[in-house]
């Protein structure tokens, strides 16, 4: 009798731990297997899409997968990740909240040296900077890199122009980590949009381009014809 006793009070113990486990019983009744292992995954990453919300105040969605998308911006997948060191998530949706201020300061210092130009956000680093921060705070306290495209002249004279270009930056104390400066023929400037980030194909539109990466305070130019 004791023995049988033993052995029920098992199973009841293997069935509650698989219930809670499982979200509840009537999950285990209701719902197939691979549902329920999809919505184990959706409530693994589910901490990301809370983080959002609350620190934007948008509306956010997600995938199973983790990947969170904005409802209002849905031309921007936020990158976000845990920082081990500080144990809080950190994003990049701020700098899509103000791509057309960056944008806008970057230009400000740009058009002077070419004239007609197009500058474009590129993707950015994760911050912890948050929807409160100025445009200016984000230039001055979080690295960002940019598309630059302008007419071509002549390699000599581009290149010249483009350092003139990155000594200002500096001279701003803005922290642009990068600057892919492209150059068209001008037939070809007209048509230039903003590039998707998954594709190349603006790039490819170009005669050459130089990047300029700033690495201790200093900018590294690679070029590439």
């Amino acid at each position: 009798m004791k023995h049988t006793n033993r052995r029920a009070i098992a199973v009841l113990m293997l069935m509650a731990v698989l219930c809670i486990s499982l979200g509840g019983c009537q999950m285990l009744e209701d719902k197939p297997l691979w549902k329920q292992l999809v919505e184990q995954q959706y409530n693994r990453f589910k901490p990301r899409l809370d983080y959002m919300v609350e620190k934007y105040g948008e509306e956010f969605t997600m995938t199973e997968y983790g990947t969170v998308f904005s409802v209002e911006h849905p031309d921007w997948v936020p990158g976000i990740s845990y920082n081990s060191t500080t144990g809080l998530f950190e994003d990049n949706y701020v700098f899509r909240l103000k791509r057309d201020e960056l944008e806008s300061i970057m230009m400000d210092i740009a058009e002077p040296i070419w004239g007609e130009c197009k500058i474009y956000l590129d993707e950015s680093p994760y911050t912890s900077l948050g929807a409160d921060s100025t445009a200016e705070e984000l230039l001055s306290k979080a690295k960002s890199s940019y598309m630059l495209y302008v007419v071509q002249t002549n390699f000599g004279n581009d290149e010249a122009l483009l350092k003139t270009f990155l000594e200002r930056i500096l001279a701003e104390r803005y922290q642009v980590s990068t600057i892919i400066a492209l150059f068209a023929e001008h037939d070809v400037f007209g048509d230039i949009q903003r590039p998707v980030p998954t594709s190349n194909f603006e790039h490819d539109r170009c005669v050459y381009w130089i990047k300029a990466s700033l690495r201790n305070g200093v900018y590294k130019l690679s070029i590439r014809r």
